[in-house]
């Protein structure tokens, strides 16, 4: 496995991907032991995970205002 010393943050990330995937049902979602190996789904799960975490700092941020 080429990501043994990053594989915490990977499941992390990977866990995150499936709780923002529940919203984006339209979305494929793969098993961890494809999408470890896809540089291409973990880089689309970053960028899922940035903009979900982005969106709710966002909503904290304006209920905060409020």
């Amino acid at each position: 496995m080429r990501y043994a010393l990053l594989l915490p943050i990977l499941i992390t990330l990977f866990i995150l991907d499936r709780v923002f995937l529940v919203l984006v049902y339209w979305k494929t979602s793969y098993k961890f032991e494809r999408w470890i190996y896809k540089d291409e789904l973990i880089i689309e799960s970053m960028h899922r995970v940035t903009v979900g975490l982005l969106v709710l700092v966002l909503i904290e941020y304006s209920i905060s205002i409020w």
